[in-house]
This record gives structure tokens, sequence and C-alpha cells, in this order.
């Protein structure tokens, strides 16, 4: 079996072709670990090598992390929600 893929992807309505790495023999994601169905997450556009096979929910954290969602994000919000809901719940028992 051939592990070589080459991507093509739409970008401001032109085609873009690149050789990505090769598909991880083991079939593992490169991030978690999970043997899933992986798919190919690249950073540039320019060099498809640059790139890692992911599970569908760590392609997502990769998306969210290069948009600057980052899990401490995510965890201070919740604890701003959690401290506000706190102080709600305590004028409510008052």
């Amino acid at each position: 079996m051939d592990y070589n893929r080459s991507h093509v992807i739409r970008y401001h309505g032109y085609a873009i072709v690149g050789d990505k790495r090769s598909y991880p023999p083991n079939g593992q994601c490169e991030l978690c670990g999970e043997k899933r169905r992986l798919v190919y997450h690249h950073w540039d556009n320019d060099n498809f090598k640059l790139g890692l096979w992911l599970c569908p929910h760590c392609h997502i954290l990769a998306e969210k992390t290069e948009k600057g969602i980052t899990s401490e994000k995510y965890l201070q919000l919740k604890a701003e929600v959690e401290a506000q809901e706190v102080r709600v719940s305590e004028r409510i028992k008052v």
C-alpha cells in the first residue's frame, strides 16, 4: 500500500497541490495516539510536508489553537463562569 498522498485544496479559487507527509503506518493520531480515521492538518500552503496526521478531535483542537483559541483560554473562561455562578448562588441563599 502506498502511504504517500497528494493534497489538493481550494485557496481563493485556485487549486493548490502538494505532497503530504507519509500516513502513519500504525494508523494512530500523531497527537493523542488514538487509532481512528485520520485527517491531515497542515499549516503552510507552500509546503504540505509541514503537517500532522490527526484524529478528528485533535484536528479540531489544532484548528482552534491556530486561531488563538487555546485550552488556557477555555479554562480561564470556565473559571470565570463558575465564579460568577457561585456569586449568584450566594445572593439567592440570602
